[in-house]
């Protein structure tokens, strides 16, 4: 992964019940939670006096570190970038896709249970940390099945080795078709795949040439997402 960290907090009214951090899960948080917590309660308020719906997103740099802010309808989510400001547009996108994931997992199953918790402080959800991470494991598998998609649809373009190219395209729609998906298969798929057009490249310098500017143009969310790319 990039050299920084992506920390997420998941909070309802005036409290943060929910705390990962992507880059080491089983972290507990460097900054206070109450502190947080009321940076992003006053955040909110600020938000809800401006008369800003639900559904968007706001963004506070300061030096290597930025705040990236999600609402939604009733939970929010914040993602703190430590190290990892100027990200390229592709990259941010996805992990604003991934904090709304998270955020409508927890306002689909989840309400109940926050305004429970908030009432009595109980903690009762069941599975959290395994759903986020799963979430991560789909982005991952998504980000790695794009990389391959993109290198065999520009040899097509291109005229390399252009049916067999066509065939491992194919193969990778149908991995996502079929319900529910297997993720620990469709990554031994794809790295399947990746081998056949690494062979592909060790025989064409045009398949290489494509690796190459592919590789190149996307590198930050290759490397954010632990894509392996082809070298």
């Amino acid at each position: 992964m990039l050299n920084g960290e992506i920390e997420i907090f998941i909070h309802y009214d005036s409290f943060t019940f929910f705390y990962i951090n992507l880059s080491a899960p089983e972290e507990e948080p460097t900054i206070d939670i109450q502190l947080m917590s009321g940076f992003l309660s006053a955040s909110n308020l600020f938000f809800d006096e401006l008369g800003l719906s639900s559904d968007n997103l706001f963004r506070v740099l300061r030096g290597n570190c930025e705040i990236r802010m999600c609402l939604g309808e009733h939970v929010h989510g914040t993602l703190l970038l430590k190290n990892l400001t100027n990200l390229d547009l592709k990259t941010y996108y996805e992990l604003d896709v991934l904090t709304r994931s998270i955020i409508h997992e927890f306002e689909t199953h989840y309400l109940q249970e926050i305004r429970l918790f908030m009432d009595t402080g109980r903690y009762e959800f069941q599975g959290i940390k395994e759903f986020i991470m799963k979430e991560v494991q789909k982005m991952k598998a998504h980000m790695y099945s794009s990389y391959l998609i993109q290198i065999l649809a520009s040899a097509i373009n291109q005229n390399v080795k252009k049916k067999q190219s066509r065939d491992l395209l194919i193969s990778i729609n149908r991995m996502f078709s079929d319900l529910p998906l297997n993720y620990q298969e469709i990554q031994d798929n794809l790295d399947s795949i990746r081998q056949k057009i690494i062979e592909f490249k060790e025989k064409h310098i045009t398949f290489a040439k494509i690796i190459e500017k592919i590789n190149n143009e996307s590198n930050q969310i290759w490397d954010l997402f632990q894509v392996p790319i082809i070298e």
